[in-house]
Order: structure tokens, then C-alpha cells, then sequence
């Protein structure tokens, strides 16, 4: 048989317990005055308040005539575990109800519940009592508190209404380890009714219960099973429901079967666009949302699938702009930027494709507006010519039109480009990349073919025309030898350099006006080619002249003046730079190297 321990911590031999008056109380002496006194709520000598204190008194009085004739005892009706000990000193009362726990206790605790069965040896588990503690506990009935309190617990004692749980002592940590152990066994986490999609349609894998033990109410109800000497607790624990019932999953699965119905047509104006019910099911997403499955279309799924729509819808701002039309610039209206307003879209569609809708109007966003709008070009635009030149390119023999034809594509090219004010405008940047023919050209001293023949006279008839215009210069280079169709010192020579950049020649002008500048450059079928400068009115003329200083057999040299007036007026006049210029050597397309005319007209 299981040892069951007994523990007499809390000795009784440390309080003394008042003893029992062993005689007889005194009588109360007699009143011998001869007066008799009488009592009443009407007396005008004694209150309410005097009687009420008197009542009070007289309570108190007996509570304390009962306290002295249950003095040392503890008060009848009183039971331990079960066990009357009302009567008794607390030293009797330790010796019954030690006797009862000794016999009574359980050699083994089982806990049952949720299909499971755990026993614990009273041994193993260290079952014991607290005797001390507990007697105590019973001695202090009807002894504790105010007097009401006292009377109260002795009249509930006196029904045997009053029974003191004995302080069991057992070790917890092995009990909490064996029910963890139950738990790690016995707890299954529910799980989630889920949807899956089988091509345009939507299945049901339904969801299941959980299971978990509540530890501390099972610790507890352990505890409560020893301090009443019962073998046997209770398992507390419970089904737990899974977040996403089968139910829930089965609306949410015939809401997304009604969306896949029929296919999903997003409509703008005039187009229009098409999602077969299996690719819109890609675009479908399910996600837990609580209680609830939430459903939704994926933005970047969608993006994937109708990249056309975006692409039709989603355009960027473009800025005003400048044409010539009928000899004067005209403004071309700058447009705002546009793009699918997808987050709307998004909302529309798992708002309405769930209850059955399949067609859609895709909103629109206005986009990043433009830097140049319609008003500040109106009001920036060139409206005058300030500066035009023109060359002669049949001065050059062409024999089969390749010259002229590089001519053409690089004045179109340059034709009614806009300058912003500040902005540079390079030659190069905008002519490197055509497709050129082969033309006669000045290379390393000599008359060559070469991709690009003809570029200069593009690059200098723009370059006059620019400097006329009074734009500030920011780079220009001389040729090689003088030419045919452009005075010495008017030039300004271009080159795009070698496959990487090196030796890299370019004519580049700044706007430096407050308003915009337009540049017209063509070939014309009367053998000249021509540029123009349009721009705001700045008040401004600028003159180039040029004049030969020096000349041997084989250079000469020559000074360009500017003069710049403003309003009519002279305002600069001054030397621009000098220019030294060489013949050319002989070969088949020279064959005259001596040939050099300083005088050229």
C-alpha cells in the first residue's frame, strides 16, 4: 500500500490555546435599590441610540460568554476533509483527522477525460497534508472578524455547513511535467477548410476540430481531488474550431464559381479587352482573412495578363511643342500623362465579379502633367526671325547626289528643333546617328570620300545663322582648307570622331534668351541650303565680317570681327578669332596642290 505522509508542519505547540473555565460562573448580585426601571423608545431619559448601544453590547456580551465557554475548543459543527472536530482541542482534532488522511488517502490519483487516462502513484506524486496549517484554519471558525462575522460562521458551524479543505502538499513539478507530456500527446491544431482551383472551377477541402488541454485547470483540478481525498480528476480541455469553417469555404467557393461563369471583358471607349475564365482564375487569390476567405484579383496577375490594356492606357506627359506653319511658329498643345487607376480597378472588380458581373470600364488616372503646358509655350514661344544664312551646295561637284542626299536627312534632322532657355544645342547629338552616304570630305590634309561628306556645310550654315541670331557660342572649329560655298571665318567644322569618341569635333550654341528658340535648316531645290533662328524679340543684331591679314603659297590667315548692336545701337564691336588656313595635298581627287586662291570671294 501506498505511503501516504502526514505533515504536522504548523505545531500547535507553538499557541497557546486559552483553556476552559473549570467552575461554575458567579450568580449576578440582586439590585437592592428598590427601584425598577422601565425601558421604553418613548422615556425622554434613554434615545434610540442608547438602546441600539445597549443591544450591541448585550451581542457582544454573549459573543464573548460563548468565545469563554468554547475556549480552547474548537466550535461544534466544524468538520476537516469530512471529519467532525467541533468540540475538540486542536490537539485532539490534529490526532482524529491525521488518523482519517492516513486511512484515507489514495495510493493513486487517475485524471480522465478526452479519451485519455493518467494515473499518478501516491508515492511517486508525494501526496501529504499539511495538518497543522489546517487544524488551525478549522480552530479559527467563528473566531476571526467582526462580531457578526463570528456569530454568522458559528451558526453556519452549528448546521455543519462548515468544512476546512485539509492543505494538501504534493509535487507540482511532476504533476505539471506528466500533464505537459498529455498535452504534447493529446493537443492537435484545427484546420482550415481551404479552396482549390481545378481549372475554371472551384473545390471544397473541408476544415477539422482541434483538440487542446487546459494545463492549469487540470493542474487545478488535481489539486482539488487530493485536498478531498477523491481518486480520480478531471481532464479540462476543449475542442478547438477552426478559423475557416467548411461552411464559410463553400460560399466563398460558389462566389468565385459565379465569377468564372462567363469571361471578364474590360471595356475603355472604343476597346475593349478579354479574360477566358481559366486566365482569370490565375489572377485569383484566396486568402485567410479570420473567419472569413477572403477572395481577390492579384494587380500584378492582372498586369501579366492584359499587358495591351496597359499598354494602350498608360502614357506618359508630353510637353508642348513648336511647329512652323504658314511662315510663323505655332504652338502644339502639350498633353497630360495617363494611367490605368488600377487600385479603383481592383476594388470594382472583387467588389462586382463575385456577384455575377463580367464587364468592366477600366478607370483612368490623369498622369504626371507636363513641364512645358500649353499656356507657358503660348507665352514663350519664337515669334520673329532672328537670324538666317544661306550656302550654295552645287559649288561642290556631286556626281551621284550622295553629298546632297547627307545634306537633306541632317537639315531634316535639325529642322524645327526647340531650345529651351539655357539648353545647348549640339550638331552631333543630333546628326551622329543617320545613315550616311559617302561624299567628298577634308581628312588628314587631303580630299577624301568618307560616310557623312557635307555635314560642314550643315553645321556652318546653322552656325551663321545662330551667331546672327545673337546665341552665345560655346564651340566651334575652323576647316582644314578654305571652301567654295562659305567665307573664311564663317566656317565651323564637325568630325564624330573615332569608334570611341576620340578626336571628336562639334559646333554647339546656347540659348541665352528668356523665351524659347526655334531652328529651321533645309536644302531647297534652287541649289541653296538654309537656316533660320526664330525666337522671341530680344532687340539684338549681330554682324560677322571677316578679312585676310596674311597668306604665303601655301596659307593664309584670316580675322572675324563681330559687331553686336542692341536697339539700333553699336554695343560691341570687336576681333572673335583668327583662323589660319592650309592647301590641300595631292592625290586622285586633288590632283592640283599648288592650286591654294587667297583671294577667295
Amino acid at each position: 500500500m501506498a505511503r501516504t505522509r502526514i505533515n504536522s508542519t504548523g505545531s500547535f505547540a507553538k499557541r497557546r490555546y486559552p483553556r476552559k473555565p473549570s467552575g461554575g460562573s458567579e450568580k449576578p448580585k440582586e439590585d437592592t435599590s428598590g427601584t425598577r426601571r422601565r425601558w421604553t423608545l418613548g422615556n425622554t431619559r434613554y434615545g434610540v441610540a442608547e438602546v441600539l448601544l445597549a443591544a450591541c453590547a448585550f451581542i457582544a456580551l454573549l459573543a464573548a460568554a460563548d468565545g469563554l465557554a468554547n475556549s480552547g475548543e474548537i466550535y461544534r459543527g466544524v468538520k476537516v476533509a469530512g471529519v467532525s472536530v467541533g468540540g475538540k482541542t486542536p490537539e485532539e482534532a490534529s490526532r482524529v483527522v491525521g488518523e482519517r488522511l492516513a486511512s484515507d488517502a489514495p495510493e493513486e490519483v487517475r485524471m480522465t477525460g478526452a479519451g485519455a487516462d493518467l494515473t499518478f502513484d501516491a508515492e511517486e506524486l508525494g501526496i501529504g497534508f499539511a495538518l497543522g496549517p489546517t487544524i488551525e484554519k478549522a480552530y479559527e471558525v467563528g473566531r476571526t472578524g467582526g462580531v457578526g462575522a463570528r456569530i454568522s460562521e458559528r451558526l453556519r458551524a452549528s448546521v455543519g455547513a462548515v468544512d476546512v479543505d485539509a492543505d494538501t502538499e504534493y509535487r507540482a513539478d511532476v504533476a505539471r511535467g506528466a500533464i505537459a507530456d498529455l498535452a504534447a500527446e493529446l493537443d492537435r491544431e484545427p484546420g482550415n477548410a481551404e479552396i482549390s482551383l481545378s481549372g475554371n472551377r472551384a473545390e471544397v477541402q473541408e476544415g477539422r476540430e482541434g483538440y487542446r488541454i487546459d494545463q492549469a485547470a487540470t493542474l487545478q483540478n488535481l489539486q482539488v481531488a487530493l485536498g478531498n481525498l477523491e481518486e480520480e480528476a478531471r481532464i479540462a480541455g476543449g475542442v478547438v474550431e477552426p478559423e475557416v469553417s467548411t461552411q464559410r469555404a463553400e460560399i466563398a467557393a460558389t462566389n468565385i464559381n459565379l465569377a468564372l461563369e462567363e469571361p471578364l471583358v474590360l471595356r475603355s471607349g472604343d476597346q475593349s479587352w478579354e479574360l477566358a475564365p481559366g486566365e482569370l482564375a490565375s489572377a485569383l487569390s484566396v486568402t485567410n482573412g479570420g473567419s472569413n476567405l477572403n477572395l481577390e484579383i492579384e494587380a500584378e496577375q492582372l498586369r501579366q495578363l492584359v499587358p495591351e490594356m496597359y499598354e494602350a492606357l498608360q502614357t506618359e506627359p508630353r510637353d508642348a511643342g513648336f511647329t512652323f506653319v504658314d511662315e510663323a511658329v505655332e504652338v502644339v498643345p502639350a498633353q497630360p500623362g495617363q494611367q490605368v487607376a488600377e487600385n479603383r480597378l481592383i476594388e470594382e472588380l472583387n467588389a462586382g465579379l463575385f456577384e455575377g458581373r463580367h464587364e468592366f470600364e477600366v478607370p483612368v488616372n490623369e498622369g504626371r502633367q507636363p513641364e512645358l503646358t500649353t499656356e507657358k509655350a503660348e507665352s514663350l514661344k519664337p515669334t520673329e526671325l532672328l537670324g538666317k544664312f544661306r550656302t550654295n551646295y552645287e559649288t561642290i561637284e556631286d556626281e551621284d547626289g550622295s553629298r546632297t542626299y547627307n545634306l537633306g536627312i541632317a537639315a531634316d534632322a535639325i529642322d524645327e528643333a526647340v531650345l529651351a532657355p539655357g539648353e545647348i544645342f549640339s550638331v552631333n547629338d543630333t546628326v551622329a546617328q543617320l545613315d550616311y552616304k559617302e561624299a567628298k570630305v577634308f581628312q588628314e590634309g587631303l580630299i577624301q570620300y568618307a560616310e557623312g561628306g557635307g555635314l560642314c556645310q550643315v553645321a556652318s550654315t546653322l552656325y551663321v545663322a545662330a551667331v546672327q541670331a545673337g546665341l552665345e557660342v560655346v564651340e566651334r572649329h575652323q576647316h582644314y582648307a578654305m571652301l567654295e560655298y562659305i567665307k573664311p571665318g564663317f566656317d565651323s567644322t564637325v568630325w564624330f570622331g573615332d569608334a570611341y569618341g576620340n578626336g571628336e569635333l562639334d559646333s554647339r550654341f546656347k540659348n541665352n534668351t528668356d523665351a524659347y528658340v526655334l531652328l529651321r535648316e533645309w536644302v531647297d531645290d534652287d541649289g541653296h541650303m538654309y537656316a533660320e533662328v526664330w525666337g522671341q524679340p530680344t532687340g539684338r543684331e549681330v554682324e560677322l565680317r571677316s578679312e585676310m591679314v596674311d597668306h604665303t603659297n601655301s596659307s593664309a590667315t584670316w580675322v572675324t570681327y563681330k559687331t553686336v548692336k542692341e536697339n539700333g545701337e553699336v554695343v560691341e564691336e570687336r576681333e572673335a578669332y583668327t583662323d589660319t588656313y592650309r592647301s590641300l595635298g595631292q592625290n586622285e581627287h586633288n590632283d592640283n596642290p599648288y592650286g591654294f586662291d587667297p583671294t577667295w570671294e
